[in-house]
């Protein structure tokens, strides 16, 4: 290490850093990234929950246009159909009575 630099490495600053929280309990909050349809022309939208537990069955409201629409079916990112899914989790979930311009 060079004379002149006296602060952390770059390890020493990665094991001090300080993991954000995932709040399981929370309102559930899932940025979309992408939207596609399936062969059954039911729209597939894939994002990563990042507060809250997503079920199937659950009633969503989508900001910004406040468009109510209901969970089908969640699929992981191994494309494995799955019951939930937790902050952190990259998903695509199937949504029913909402349209494409909604979300």
């Amino acid at each position: 290490m060079a004379d002149w630099y006296h602060d952390l490495t770059l390890l020493e600053a990665l094991d001090q850093a300080v993991l954000p929280v995932r709040d399981t309990e929370g309102a559930v909050r899932v940025p979309i990234l992408d939207e596609q349809r399936d062969e059954k022309g039911e729209i597939l939208a894939s994002g990563k929950v990042e507060n809250g537990t997503l079920h199937i069955g659950e009633k969503l409201l989508f900001s910004p246009f406040l468009a109510n629409c209901q969970v089908k079916y969640i699929m992981n990112s191994k494309d494995q159909l799955v019951r939930y899914a937790l902050p952190g989790e990259n998903i695509r979930i199937a949504l029913h009575g909402i349209g494409e311009n909604e979300l």
